[in-house]
């Protein structure tokens, strides 16, 4: 099996009659943590959603593994989304009326998992702090729970590819520690893990980082 790996050439986004992002080739390898960084409006969030293949990129393509993903149907991206890639999202990207457990596996449902499975979910759950909580509604945790839900929620699903988009944003020095420890852990396990981010402690604990300037003005 081929180890995970994100190319893309030269990208280009153009929205509303206006270019939004163009980027230089870029490369995410396999146990790194790769970091888009910016200013706002630099379009950090607009490439890691051409990477994560949630967008199209007017101009460019983007390469998992090797294979071009430019022609795929949407059935193939939707087994990638599936099988192989998680994101975390500022907004957490959880269902509020949904306990941690039904959160975790993407699913309604309201049965124990099996028993090679609760296992690795009481892993997980004490590898992000939240030993026992699996029957906790989401609309009742912190914003720092609910950010460690979502990372969860990939480590339980083994992604071999990790987006995430602000993952420390608007959190007190505890949890901003602990997110970055757990997105360092998916990563050690051999995942690709891009981050867009403004938060200079991530930026430090990135393996490498991408700078982006905002189309139309001078480079830096």
């Amino acid at each position: 099996m081929n180890h995970p790996l994100i190319e893309s050439s030269a990208l280009v986004m153009q929205q509303g009659g206006r270019t939004t992002l163009s980027t230089s080739p870029l490369l995410v390898r396999p146990g790194h943590i790769h970091g888009l960084i910016g200013a706002s409006g630099s379009g950090k969030t607009t490439l890691l959603n051409c990477l994560g293949l949630l967008l199209r990129p007017t101009q460019g393509s983007v390469r998992i593994d090797g294979e071009d993903t430019t022609a795929w149907r949407e059935s193939t991206r939707l087994q990638f989304w599936r099988d192989r890639a998680s994101f975390v999202f500022q907004d957490y990207g959880l269902v509020p009326d949904w306990s941690v457990l039904q959160n975790v596996f993407l699913s309604d449902r309201k049965k124990a998992p099996s028993a090679d499975l609760g296992a690795k979910l009481a892993e997980t759950l004490r590898l992000v702090g939240l030993d026992g909580r699996q029957d906790a509604r989401v609309s009742t945790l912190s914003g720092g729970e609910k950010q460690r839900v979502s990372i969860a929620r990939a480590l339980m699903k083994d992604a071999a590819y990790l987006y995430a988009d602000e993952p420390t944003a608007s959190l007190d020095p505890d949890n901003r520690a602990t997110v970055i420890r757990l997105l360092r852990t998916a990563a050690e396990r051999g995942a690709c893990v891009v981050v867009a981010t403004h938060d200079e402690d991530m930026i430090a604990a990135c393996d490498e980082t991408t700078r982006l300037v905002t189309p139309g003005s001078p480079s830096e």
